[in-house]
């Protein structure tokens, strides 16, 4: 069995688990190529003003209150406070290299950027994230979004895509505040849970316009029997779309417990876990709706 050449004992050899949330080697990672990057206490404090403006970051000051210390946010601030450091900092860098690169040719003569390009910090977070086993992903414009697995990530994808048709925006909509609602910091697992039901029952009420809400009743009876005259096929395969249908009526029933309260004084929200495992099969439900939804014949 061949060894791995050049690669760190780190990266090879200790077990990786469940992407994590925070951890001390991500900071202090971010943090000292931010300084890096910066080059300078100037630049360093001109973002620590932003990240205190647009973030509400509590950023270390001098004592009259004019220079901002940032590296204290990665150092102690909410993993909140990194993450949106994370883009914004992303943010700062393109807007400096824009304004750069827009200078007149005579100004632009001899001069020497300043800035660094932004492209520098992306993909060095990005590698960071993966190296650290970190259970987050950055979009194209370094936005950070929660990271479950691949096959998570897949089947969102591939919902986003059926869900781009014109007369499914509704439902789209409400799709996506799920994924956005599990990306906040900390995330509202309920609020998430509650807008992937949103989405299903649109679709839901999109098929069936004189329906009410979404309830196992009509999952098992009108549901399925759409869902099966939209994707025929073999006796074998209707009875496997027979046995999955019956399953989202047990689905629905378990999400009404996030849909509607709970008999407390406080609204109980779902842990992160159970969070995911119904966005995920969520997923597939919204999809096959709506999928069966653009089958059917206007």
């Amino acid at each position: 069995m061949s060894q791995p050449i050049g690669q760190r004992y780190s990266l090879t050899y200790l077990e990786r688990g469940q992407p994590l949330r925070d951890t001390a080697r991500f900071r202090r990672r971010l943090e000292v190529k931010f300084t890096e990057i910066c080059n300078g206490w100037q630049v360093e404090s001109q973002f620590g003003k932003m990240l205190a403006t647009e973030a509400g970051t509590d950023v270390e000051r001098s004592s009259n209150g004019e220079n901002y210390f940032p590296r204290s946010a990665f150092e102690n601030g909410e993993i909140r406070d990194v993450l949106n450091a994370i883009t914004l900092f992303f943010k700062m860098l393109t807007t400096k290299r824009n304004v750069e690169l827009t200078m007149s040719s005579a100004a632009r003569s001899g001069y020497h950027f300043e800035t660094k390009d932004p492209a520098v910090w992306k993909p060095f977070v990005d590698r960071v994230i993966r190296e650290e086993n970190m259970g987050y992903r950055l979009d194209d414009q370094c936005g950070v979004h929660i990271y479950v697995d691949q096959e998570f990530e897949h089947s969102r994808a591939a919902t986003v895509a059926v869900l781009g048709h014109p007369s499914l925006a509704n439902a789209r909509s409400s799709f996506e505040d799920s994924f956005r609602h599990l990306d906040s910091t900390p995330p509202d697992t309920k609020a998430a849970v509650r807008s992937m039901f949103e989405a299903a029952e649109i679709l839901a009420k999109q098929i069936f316009p004189e329906t009410q809400n979404l309830n196992r009743r009509l999952a098992e009876s009108k549901l399925k029997t759409h869902i099966q005259a939209t994707h025929p096929g073999d006796r074998t395969e209707q009875k496997v779309w027979a046995g999955l249908l019956d399953g989202f009526g047990d689905r629905i029933d378990a999400m009404h417990n996030y849909r509607h309260g709970q008999a407390a004084d406080e609204p109980v929200a779902p842990s992160e876990e159970p969070a995911v495992f119904l966005l995920s099969s969520g997923c597939t439900y919204v999809r096959t709706l709506a999928d069966s939804y653009l089958r059917a014949p206007t």
